[in-house]
């Protein structure tokens, strides 16, 4: 398991408007895989398959919002009828929320089986959408654990 800087990490997550903390989540997930392996299966296959499908609802959404942009009067039926309609686009975000949380459940599993304290799974899932709160703390806990054992 590496050793990771939380603050660091955590700043990274801020820049990137959040999109940094779904990889940092990997990152702990993978550490993971590495101290206990197969404690998240197939986490690369998922990772692969969670990144090709987080492209694919960015290009959507961009391309929805392009057409409500550049939408005046006239052409608003036509823009309206070329938009990729908001069913799939919100079965893909709840798809790729719901392997986000799953992941930070499954690190809040392990750090709590070692023996370190974390908050509850509901208080992880609250603060991660309360802007990524729980990473910071999940990756301190797992810093701990990697101190602890070399």
């Amino acid at each position: 398991m590496r050793r990771r800087s939380a603050v660091l990490n955590y700043v990274f997550a801020l820049l990137t408007g959040g999109q940094y903390g779904l990889a940092w989540l990997f990152l702990m997930a993978s550490d993971i895989n590495r101290q206990k392996p197969d404690y998240v299966p197939r986490l690369r296959a998922f990772a692969v398959a969670f990144a090709i499908l987080y492209v694919v609802y960015l290009a959507l959404v961009a391309y929805n919002m392009y057409l409500i942009g550049t939408a005046t009067a006239e052409t608003y039926q036509t823009n309206s009828a070329r938009a990729v309609p908001v069913a799939p686009l919100f079965v893909m975000a709840i798809a790729l929320i719901t392997y986000a949380l799953y992941l930070l459940i499954r690190v809040g599993a392990f750090v709590k089986e070692r023996g370190a304290q974390a908050p509850s799974n509901v208080v992880l899932v609250l603060l991660f959408f309360l802007y990524l709160i729980s990473l910071p703390l999940l990756q301190s806990r797992l810093n701990s654990l990697h101190d602890g054992h070399t």
